[in-house]
């Protein structure tokens, strides 16, 4: 594989959603829908703080029809094993093609879900390989700089 070093990594990758970090109660956290028209890759990386004990965070990737969550449902084998050892990370790969296109699902989130007790975490997922454009134009609101190299 050829790597154009004199391309800014944004231009490839930028955080599309966030999950910033937090303590969360049992329950679930998701990122904004991410619209998937213009990203052929994605990557959601999951990292779990400190766990209270009994504490464990799943992370599954959901997708929709509309930006509103529109007939929300699971990806196909898009979910992590739960993490419940503290300070580990996990890493979950997807492809536009993931989502069920011929259904008309277009949009993703990251979903994840606090059992047992109170857990740290944080997550981003990122959108890699754009179709038009840069990458960074698809970045998250709540990613507030991206420094191009």
């Amino acid at each position: 594989m050829t790597v154009n070093s004199t391309v800014s990594p944004s231009a490839h990758v930028a955080p599309v959603g966030v999950i910033p970090p937090k303590t969360q109660a049992p329950g679930s956290v998701s990122t904004g829908w991410i619209s998937m028209a213009q990203l052929a890759v994605g990557q959601a990386i999951v990292q779990a703080g400190t766990l209270a004990s009994g504490a464990s965070v799943a992370a599954k990737l959901v997708q929709a029809k509309t930006d509103s969550g529109g007939a929300a449902k699971d990806v196909d084998g898009k979910a992590i094993t739960p993490l419940a050892v503290s300070d580990k990370a996990a890493v979950l790969d997807f492809r536009a093609s993931d989502l069920d296109v011929n259904g008309g699902y277009a949009f993703v989130r990251l979903t994840l879900t606090v059992a047992g007790a109170d857990a740290g975490l944080s997550a981003v997922l990122l959108g890699l390989s754009p179709r038009y454009g840069k990458a960074s134009d698809h970045a998250a609101e709540a990613v507030v700089e991206i420094v191009p190299g």
